[in-house]
């Protein structure tokens, strides 16, 4: 045994901690409750943000969806105030919908103010995002247009055997102009077959079709295709001359680059 070995054999190992799973708030009473809606209060001036005239409770008031609703989490304080510590968004929601009188909530009483706080930072603290992976799969899922036409496009690319594989940039590019990205597709398909296209050409290849297609131009032009065929391999070299190391890069930049590259004049120079 060398004495490297035997250090490691001595060298005591550190004990795994032992998780404790604790309950809290088990003396709070608790009760399914249909209210008024004009009964709940949102403590903004206590510990909560307003978000009466957010995106979020917009698109709740548009698009109202008892089942997506789901119910409150609301604490009835000891003077009698029925709190909102979860879903307050929501209920800004139904507060905007004439057609909503009363919503479902779980009410729990009992609680001091500083559990009430606790509770509310709980429910917050241990809530993640949406990735646009799992939201891109719910989508398709459901059929809804952006992911399916997204998912499209990068299944013609897969077929192409052309690298990219950027969710995010393709769905941002679709949700924009979808027409336009298509075009970039269909000539990558015919100029990029087995070359690795990068997340940045992508994107400064749609940035540069899009300036085109407000002066009634276009990359897909058979001379210009000939030219991209021919220069295809320069393109990652000319946007990473112009974005700085780990960033995304300007889009607009990147495509005055290629643009001068393509030898196309960029309308407005």
């Amino acid at each position: 045994m060398s004495l490297q070995e035997g250090e490691t054999s001595n060298r005591k190992r550190r004990p795994k901690k032992v998780p404790v799973f604790e309950l809290l708030n088990e003396h709070a009473e608790r009760s399914f409750r249909e209210i008024d809606k004009n009964n709940l209060m949102i403590p903004v001036d206590d510990y909560q943000r307003d978000e009466s005239e957010g995106r979020i409770a917009t698109e709740v008031a548009m698009h109202f969806d008892l089942v997506a609703f789901g119910v409150l989490l609301v604490i009835e304080r000891a003077n009698g105030e029925l709190i909102v510590v979860d879903g307050g968004t929501r209920l800004c929601g139904a507060l905007r919908r004439a057609d909503i009188s009363a919503v479902p909530c779980i009410v729990f009483s009992g609680l001091t103010e500083k559990q009430e706080g606790d509770v509310f930072l709980r429910v917050n603290c241990n809530r993640r995002k949406l990735q646009t992976e799992q939201q891109h799969k719910a989508e398709l899922f459901s059929s809804h247009y952006l992911a399916v036409s997204s998912q499209a496009l990068i299944n013609c690319l897969i077929n192409s055997r052309v690298g990219f594989d950027s969710l995010s940039t393709m769905r941002n590019c679709v949700k924009a102009n979808s027409a336009s990205i298509k075009t970039i597709i269909d000539i990558l398909i015919h100029i990029a077959v087995d070359k690795h296209v990068t997340a940045r050409v992508m994107k400064s290849l749609f940035r540069l079709e899009l300036v085109l297609n407000k002066h009634d131009k276009t990359l897909n032009r058979r001379p210009t295709i000939k030219r991209m065929q021919e220069q295809f391999g320069s393109f990652d070299n000319v946007v990473n001359a112009i974005a700085k190391p780990r960033t995304h890069g300007n889009t607009m930049d990147m495509a005055k680059a290629l643009a001068r590259t393509l030898k196309i004049r960029f309308p407005g120079e």
